[in-house]
């Protein structure tokens, strides 16, 4: 947990934080890196935007997917089970970062869309 608070600590102590940054940390913790930097350099105070940007975020954890990764399989276009998990990450990126939303026919279009490019590329 302390190397986890150090090294958010150094990635947000010249840049801001960001929704991935947020989403993969949570929030608690986020916050307690922000309060590090801000002992070293109180001007870098980001608490409301760590609030702002938990807050915003349209999921807060895998589970939260509105299409699930049991909803990949019963689709029949994924011949191997192990990228459902690359599938899922993707899906949580799109949604994290507000370019696909968290509702379900959305994200079933996504996925058979994706699926269906890697099928035509001999891909999986």
């Amino acid at each position: 947990l302390i190397n986890q608070i150090h090294d958010i600590a150094i990635a947000t102590s010249n840049d801001a934080f960001n929704e991935l940054i947020v989403y993969a940390n949570g929030y608690e913790i986020c916050q307690m890196a922000n309060n590090v930097n801000c002992i070293i350099n109180p001007s870098n105070n980001q608490t409301e935007l760590i609030s702002k940007l938990y807050q915003d975020m349209p999921i807060h954890k895998t589970c939260d997917l509105a299409f699930k990764g049991q909803d990949i399989l019963d689709l029949k276009l994924l011949t191997d089970a192990r990228l459902i998990g690359d599938l899922i990450d993707d899906i949580t990126y799109q949604i994290i970062t507000h370019q696909l939303e968290n509702e379900y026919f959305k994200i079933k279009k996504y996925v058979i869309d994706k699926l269906s490019i890697h099928a035509s590329l001999g891909e999986e």
